[in-house]
């Protein structure tokens, strides 16, 4: 009984789970993008192992070490290899010894690579940068195209409850005989509308959301709500900025910019190997062994070992000669390469340098908007309401009072959407300053 009790508890649970809101901020989609999206892992997987990269290849400068044993048996007619005698029987030798080799010299190419290793590094762990930046501003964009559709949703409700009251309002007027059945439906006609705006507004937050989910790779079913930035607009004057410096600034915070550059470096790095082979090497061995065999019985394994004990050292000079001009070839197109790696720089400064300016026009623009609709929302509603007042006096029919309406509506809209542009433009235009999105 107590196993069905238990069972019964945690399906509820798992069923009260299952149909619980998460109420998001933005920081928390940040967080969510960090651990889940695959772009982000698939870049985190890069740093990881170009960090591996770097340990092996540090450890490429210290020598290696290994350790042999031998087992040799003979039938017939062979040499005692203690003894270099010919022997008729059957015979067993057993030799073992340790060699170490490392390169004492070559051409600096390990040197070298060890800090193309390091640029490496820097490389994944910028491109992870980059990409958190460009998912960052992806998402920055999907959250404000939410909570502008939550918001123009709930203006929508609003006036179609406004609607259903002129409505009430005009079959009332109508029973009694001082408006025309038109004015019944010219109204009704507008409801219509207005659900439609509405189911219109709902489809596109349906779809809004679930591209979201999708960016934080979270169930479609899952039920999400954000929460809506506390901070007001700051009133910031988008015209002192000095665009010269601010673009620069922005550029070169960019990790776009830094991956350019560090790619024309890397090459740098790979011209400098290239060249190491126009060197001679010098390389070194060492190594210990011994052997014994069962030819000579009288003496016993130990002496034999201790008697055929033998060192090794050597040195090993290599002076490139002709290599069929491979390092002459390698040399001149690792040049050509760093040539074009240099253009590319120019075309990505001047690539960034257009997208900055453009999302600070954007910003300038954004900002005139929202004051210019600021106006156009307060005269716009002082009218309608004026007409309104009309309207149910009798002083004016339902076509007049569309027009105000229409004005209305369309000023409020135009408010929300411009509301929330200036809030992404202006969080935007600090981001490429300090890499933090702020809404």
């Amino acid at each position: 009984m107590k196993k069905y009790i238990l069972l019964y508890v945690v399906l509820g649970l798992c069923f009260f789970s299952k149909g619980q809101t998460d109420t998001l901020s933005f920081q928390d989609c940040l967080d969510l993008i960090s651990m889940d999206n695959p772009s982000v892992q698939r870049a985190m997987l890069g740093e990881e192992l170009s960090e591996i990269e770097r340990r092996a290849t540090r450890m490429r400068m210290l020598p290696s070490l290994n350790a042999s044993i031998t087992n040799y048996n003979n039938w017939g007619r062979g040499i005692d290899p203690t003894t270099n005698d010919f022997f008729n029987t059957q015979f067993q030798s057993f030799s073992g010894g340790v060699n170490a080799n490392m390169d004492l010299f070559r051409g600096l190419k390990q040197y070298q690579q060890n800090h193309k290793s390091n640029l490496a590094v820097d490389q994944q762990r910028i491109n992870l940068q980059n990409i958190l930046a460009e998912v960052t501003i992806q998402l920055a964009s999907r959250f404000t195209d939410i909570i502008y559709l939550e918001e123009q949703i709930k203006a929508n409700k609003e006036v179609l409850t406004d609607t259903e009251k002129q409505i009430e309002l005009v079959e009332l007027k109508y029973k009694e005989g001082y408006v025309s059945e038109s004015e019944v439906y010219k109204i009704k006609a507008a409801y219509a509308n207005d659900e439609y705006n509405l189911a219109l507004n709902e489809q596109q937050l349906a779809l809004a959301k679930l591209e979201l989910k999708q960016m934080l790779n979270l169930p479609f079913d899952k039920k999400i709500e954000l929460r809506r930035p506390e901070k007001e607009l700051a009133a910031i004057n988008l015209l002192n900025i000095d665009v010269k410096s601010y673009v620069e600034k922005a550029v070169k915070a960019n990790p776009a910019f830094r991956l350019s550059e560090l790619k024309t470096e890397m090459l740098e790095k790979d011209l400098k190997i290239a060249k190491g082979d126009l060197y001679p090497s010098l390389s070194t061995s060492f190594g210990l062994g011994s052997i014994f065999s069962t030819t000579n019985q009288n003496v016993s394994a130990a002496e034999q070992i201790n008697t055929n004990f033998a060192y090794s050292l050597r040195f090993r000079l290599s002076i490139p000669l002709f290599n069929q001009m491979q390092t002459s070839c390698n040399i001149a197109s690792t040049q050509r390469a760093i040539w074009m790696a240099e253009k590319d720089v120019q075309n990505e400064r001047s690539r960034l340098s257009a997208v900055v300016f453009q999302a600070l026009n954007n910003a300038r623009g954004s900002q005139k908007r929202y004051t210019s609709m600021q106006t156009a929302m307060e005269y716009s509603q002082k009218s309608y309401e004026v007409d309104l007042l009309k309207f149910e006096l009798g002083k004016i029919d339902f076509t007049a009072l569309t027009l105000s309406r229409a004005a209305y509506l369309q000023a409020q809209s135009n408010l929300i959407q411009a509301k929330y542009d200036l809030m992404f433009n202006l969080a935007l235009i600090s981001f490429y300053i300090n890499q933090e999105f702020q809404l």
